[in-house]
């Protein structure tokens, strides 16, 4: 089952983006957006920092909370 999360555009923090997220690492999320083809990648420097993405010109950024961090899995 894949895990839904909500990404916020770095310009307009009270939009919400929802994604499956396809692939976790401690660096690296892939994602892909529901009923579409469309995947990308979010990435971070370190585990302490938030993961950054863009798709079609939108930056987007999700930060982990621990609910979101007890539903993703960790590969890598």
């Amino acid at each position: 089952m894949k895990t839904r999360i909500e990404l916020r555009d770095a310009d307009r923090p009270h939009e919400i983006f929802e994604v499956d997220v396809e692939e976790a690492t401690s660096t690296r999320l892939t994602v892909s957006v529901p009923n579409t083809i469309v995947v990308f990648a979010l990435t971070r420097r370190d585990d302490d920092a938030t993961y950054i993405g863009s798709l079609g010109g939108r930056v987007h950024v999700f930060t982990e909370n621990s609910k979101a961090r007890n539903g993703l899995r960790k590969r890598g």
